[in-house]
């Protein structure tokens, strides 16, 4: 399996964070826009409908004063609304100085469905026309203008004649009765949003940057703080290989800061304990050496004793001048006997001492390992806090975009409150200045509540980032935790190696005590042949008897101070493997 960096995987996760966040964000903001500038573009249309049934009605006021006949009114109307009718007695033509839209314009049928005014069609009878969708437009009008269930407003849709393409098409109607005028002012509902499709490209754009410009600044960070924890990892491998001799460069103050210094000391603990062990395991390897050399000349000293005693038994006549050699001998074995339960005595106290040092070093091993766990339990609490922080963040941008959707609630409403105090003229000014204002602050509210907004990103931003830190350092703590494990198992095999050194020393402790008695035994049984010269051949064959146990116990003393030098030097080549 193919080994990912984990500055790959945080650069991953923060690219598909950000393309994710930044695609609600847009379809979010894309909807949103939609809707109010269709509602917006709603509200545009029937304004023009009202202000076109507040001009009918002075007409139709001046009709009943007698300034004009309903034809003349009417006929005004149309030049007003639309053009002059051309000569062919059927088009008028397009307003330009009416701002009605780049798709709209204003039009007008009759209870029959006739196209009382049009900039194209007038007089046309539309009562049996259909829309793409089967609705009957003249009838959808009518039902509408009749009896408002929609605020006046109807939708259908419309396919210009030429044009492959049917588009959704959004009329607003009035009924102005004293003509029996339905008022019509319609658009395509995609002029209502072209602004919304801009405000998505300039969004799609501004992630792109903010993900460019993210994602270097990722790696920037990454490549900074994780530069420490791989010359970290690095000297954690020369450890698993022995090398001690390694030096770590503290260059920060943080939580990676103190799992270096943990790191350093562990090593110098590790190196402590091992040069005492190693200092020990050469005293061992000393002594057992010397026991063998010692058990060597006693098993000689033996095998020649067992010769003189031999020349005793076989003549008397020769029983004085051998004695005096026996003597001898048996100063030379007691002497040795002596050095050697000297020595095994020092061996055995030093291998007792070196098991406790090394038990000692254990548990240190155990201590950091403790505090290893600690530090990674205290990293767990912090990403509960940074977890509930997040949360709370979260509740924080609910709470704004809700003052945010009332603020454009205000708004539209102060707009329309603007409008109906602009027809009042002279008497709404007061009221129209006050809408301004409440326009104004809510144009304010919306301001802060986007403040708000960035601000909740930008902590939003920083809790991930302290989040993904964490995380990485976690993972690092358990990679160092998983070597002082390894470490400890080192000393634990140290540990079994000592604790199989020890019986073995017993051993020979014990057959040392054995040759200690048979050298008393040997030593009176020659003063009792110097004394006694007529029980010469019993005290002979006893000391030949005594030899022969002597020999014996000499040959285990030698097998066993060769399996103590085997451990010995099994135990340094293990040390050795280590570099201090």
């Amino acid at each position: 399996m193919k080994k990912i960096s984990i500055k790959v995987k945080m650069l991953s996760i923060f690219v598909a964070v950000v393309l994710l966040s930044m695609s609600v964000l847009g379809f979010m903001a894309y909807s949103v826009a939609k809707k109010s500038l269709t509602e917006l573009g709603e509200r545009a249309l029937k304004n023009k409908v009202n202000m076109a049934i507040a001009f009918m009605e002075i007409l139709e006021k001046n009709i009943q004063e007698g300034k004009l006949t309903r034809e003349e009114a009417q006929e005004e109307f149309k030049s007003k609304m639309l053009n002059p009718k051309k000569d062919d007695g059927k088009t008028r033509g397009l307003n330009e100085k009416l701002e009605l839209g780049i798709s709209a314009y204003i039009f007008a049928i009759n209870s029959q469905g006739v196209e009382m005014m049009h900039p194209f069609k007038e007089g046309d009878d539309i009562s049996k026309a259909v829309d793409p969708k089967g609705n009957n437009i003249a009838k959808l009008i009518i039902d509408e203008g009749r009896n408002p269930k929609n605020n006046g407003i109807i939708h259908f849709y419309w396919q210009n004649p030429g044009e492959n393409v049917v588009r959704a098409k959004t009329n607003a109607v009035g009924y102005f009765a004293p003509w029996d005028w339905y008022i019509n002012v319609g658009a395509y509902d995609e002029d209502f949003y072209k602004a919304a499709k801009t405000v998505l490209n300039m969004i799609i754009i501004i992630s792109l940057i903010n993900l460019i410009v993210g994602s270097l600044f990722i790696l920037w960070y990454l490549s900074k703080r994780l530069d420490p924890l791989n010359k970290l990892s690095l000297s954690m491998k020369e450890v698993k290989n022995g090398n001690l001799n390694i030096s770590v460069d503290i260059k920060s103050n943080d939580e990676i800061a103190e799992i270096q210094r943990n790191f350093i000391d562990m090593v110098k603990t590790q190196k402590n304990i091992i040069e005492k062990i190693k200092i020990t395991a050469n005293d061992v390897l000393e002594k057992a050496e010397g026991l063998s050399a010692i058990s060597e000349e006693m098993s000689s000293s033996s095998q020649e004793v067992a010769k003189t005693m031999q020349q005793v038994a076989e003549g008397s006549s020769s029983q004085a001048n051998d004695l005096q050699d026996v003597a001898e001998l048996m100063n030379k074995l007691t002497n040795s006997i002596e050095n050697v339960y000297k020595e095994l005595k020092n061996v055995n106290e030093e291998t007792v001492n070196t098991a406790g040092k090394a038990d000692t070093g254990k548990k240190e091993m155990d201590e950091l390992i403790k505090s290893i766990d600690d530090i990674k339990n205290a990293f767990e609490r912090v990403n509960i806090k940074i977890n509930g922080l997040t949360n709370s963040v979260k509740e924080i941008g609910n709470i704004t975009n809700v003052i945010n959707s009332i603020s454009e609630q205000t708004n539209l409403l102060a707009l329309n409150a603007a409008i109906e105090a602009a027809r009042a003229g002279e008497a709404g000014r007061g009221f129209a200045v006050v809408a301004d204002e409440v326009r104004k602050l809510a144009e304010e509210s919306k301001k802060s509540t986007d403040e708000i907004n960035e601000l909740i990103n930008s902590i939003q931003n920083d809790t991930i980032e302290v989040t993904k830190t964490s995380d990485e350092v976690e993972n690092f703590i358990i990679y160092q935790s998983t070597s002082v494990k390894n470490t400890v198992e080192s000393f634990e095999e140290i540990l079994n190696s000592i604790e199989k050194i020890v019986p073995k020393i017993a051993v020979v402790f014990e057959k040392m005590d054995e040759m200690n008695k048979a050298k008393e035994e040997v030593v009176v049984k020659v003063d009792s042949v110097s004394a006694i010269t007529e029980e010469n051949s019993a005290a002979s064959e006893e000391v030949a008897a005594s030899s022969e146990e002597l020999s014996a116990s000499s040959q285990e003393v030698a097998a066993t101070s060769q399996s103590l030098t085997s451990t010995a030097l099994d135990l340094s080549r293990t040390i050795d493997n280590f570099k201090l």
